[in-house]
């Protein structure tokens, strides 16, 4: 059986169309596409030399090779773009499956060696409170964040989660960071904007190989 991960790429939003093209033209079965924005301060921004905010956040499946051989071609191309890798332990159906890898060769199967010591801190928090959640986590040793709109869908019993309504209005921040800085900067968020203050942050991590930075 193939090994699938999930495969983020963040760019500037101008950049979306381009990297979609390119990722259907090498054979990605699935791709999903959101906007968001960026959460660099202007002074950081005018360092880099980067102008736009708006990111756009593509979600694809593929082999981790595929991954590294598309990610590639991307670089070339647009050089502002971040990408890493989620590794997926289970697809739900045969038929899901079948389609995934159905244009995935043989020779996809190669290994490569993959070292996850980044960790993808996703942070759901009240909207309104992004900024917030930013300073602290940058206090912390953060490097920077990517914000999607969110709306929680809670029902009945689970509409509160540790006394946060999840079907309120929601932002979710993504931060990519050292495996070493995990805890530290969870710590901070959770004590200064965590589920018992107004912002009612939720925090959780995944592990993640970079790709081409």
């Amino acid at each position: 059986m193939l090994k699938l991960v999930t495969l983020i790429n963040i760019s500037p939003r101008k950049n979306s169309e381009g990297i979609i093209r390119i990722l259907n033209k090498n054979n990605i079965p699935m791709t999903l596409g959101r906007y968001g924005r960026g959460t660099a301060t202007d002074m950081m921004l005018d360092y880099l030399g980067i102008a736009e905010k708006e990111k756009c956040i593509t979600f694809s499946f593929s082999t981790i090779d595929m991954a590294y051989d598309v990610c590639k071609k991307i670089k070339d191309k647009y050089k502002d773009t971040y990408s890493f890798a989620i590794p997926i332990s289970t697809v739900g159906g045969k038929q899901i499956m079948e389609h995934l890898s159905e244009n995935m060769p043989e020779s996809s199967q190669k290994n490569i060696s993959t070292k996850f010591n980044k960790e993808l801190l996703m942070v759901i928090t009240n909207r309104g409170y992004v900024d917030n959640v930013m300073e602290i986590a940058r206090e912390a040793g953060a490097p920077g964040g990517t914000v999607i709109h969110a709306r929680g869908t809670g029902a009945g019993d689970s509409e509160k989660f540790f006394g946060v309504t999840v079907g309120a209005e929601k932002e979710m921040i993504f931060i990519a960071t050292d495996k070493e800085k995990r805890n530290v900067i969870m710590q901070a968020i959770m004590k200064k904007a965590g589920s018992s203050t107004k912002a009612g942050s939720v925090i959780f991590s995944l592990p993640v190989t970079e790709i081409l930075i």
